[in-house]
C-alpha cells in the first residue's frame, strides 16, 4: 500500500487496538508509512511492522499532536524491523507530550536515509526519534542494528524526556555525525539496568549530549563503544 502519509494505516483523533498483525511493506511520501497517528490512541501488541518506507518521519510509525494535546502510543511484544525514512525516526518518530511505552519489544535494522535537498539534510533516529516534550518509556527491549547521521538507536530532541530500564542498545552506528547508541540535544534520558555495547559514531560511540541536556546512569553498563571522539560518552554540553 502507498500513500501521503500512514501507507499502512491512518489514524486522527481515534482509538486504535492492533493484536497480532503483521504491517509490511507500505510506503508513505510523508509520515509514518506502516502506521501515521495524529491525536490518537494507539496500542499495538504481538505484532511485527517491518519493510515500510516513510519520505519524512517515521517508517514504521508516526505519532504526534500539538502541544496543547495528548495522545498515547502503547506498543508490546512486538518487532519494528527493516524500516526507513527520508529524514527522522526509521523505526519510530513522536511528537509532543502523551504516553508513549514500548515493552518487551524489538526495534531493530531501521534506518535514517536523508532523501531531500539532495541527501544535505542531516537525519536523526534510526530506531527511536522522540521530539518536543515526547516522554518514551522503555522497558525489556532491544534496539539494534539501526543507522542514522545523529542518534542511531535513540534521538531525543527539543525537550524529550526518556525513561530507559532492562533495555539493551547494541550495535547502533551513525552514518556520519554524534551518538552511536544515542543523541541528546537539550533533552534528558533516565537510563537503569541497561547496556549500551558495540555502538559506532564519529563523536560519541554510545551517547552524545549536547544542548542544556542531561543524563542519569544507574546500574548499567558501558562497553566496547567506539567513536573518533568519546568512544563510550561525549558530553558537549548540559549535565
Amino acid at each position: 500500500n502507498s500513500s501521503w502519509s500512514g501507507g499502512g494505516l491512518k489514524s486522527i483523533h481515534s482509538a486504535v487496538e492492533l493484536n497480532n498483525v503483521v504491517i509490511s511493506n507500505n510506503s508513505s511520501g510523508d509520515a509514518g508509512a506502516g502506521i501515521h497517528s495524529s491525536y490518537s490512541d494507539i496500542t499495538i501488541n504481538d505484532s511485527e511492522i517491518t519493510n515500510n518506507v516513510s519520505g519524512s518521519e517515521g517508517g514504521a510509525i508516526s505519532a504526534g499532536a500539538s502541544s496543547a494535546s495528548t495522545h498515547s502510543l502503547i506498543i508490546n511484544n512486538t518487532t519494528i524491523d527493516g524500516n526507513s525514512s527520508g529524514y527522522q525516526g526509521g523505526g519510530i518518530w513522536v511528537l509532543y507530550a502523551g504516553d508513549i511505552q514500548i515493552n518487551d519489544s524489538y526495534i531493530t535494522n531501521n534506518s535514517v536515509t536523508p532523501e531531500s535537498e539532495g541527501g544535505n539534510v542531516s537525519s536523526a533516529g534510526g530506531g527511536l526519534c522522540a521530539k518536543i516534550g515526547a516522554n518514551p518509556v522503555i522497558t525489556n527491549s532491544t534496539i539494534s542494528n539501526n543507522s542514522a547521521d545523529d542518534g542511531a538507536g535513540i534521538a531525543l530532541i527539543e525537550n524529550a524526556n526518556c525513561t530507559l530500564d532492562n533495555v539493551i542498545i547494541s550495535s547502533n552506528t551513525t552514518t556520519d555525525n554524534f551518538g552511536g547508541g544515542m543523541y541528546l540535544d537539550g533533552s534528558s534520558a533516565s537510563i537503569n539496568n541497561s547496556i549500551l555495547v558495540d555502538n559506532h559514531s564519529v563523536n560519541g560511540g554510545a551517547i552524545f549530549i549536547t544542548g542544556v541536556s542531561s543524563v542519569f546512569l544507574e546500574s548499567s553498563l558501558i562497553n566496547n563503544n567506539t567513536a573518533l571522539v568519546g568512544g563510550g560518552i561525549y558530553q558537549n554540553s548540559g549535565n
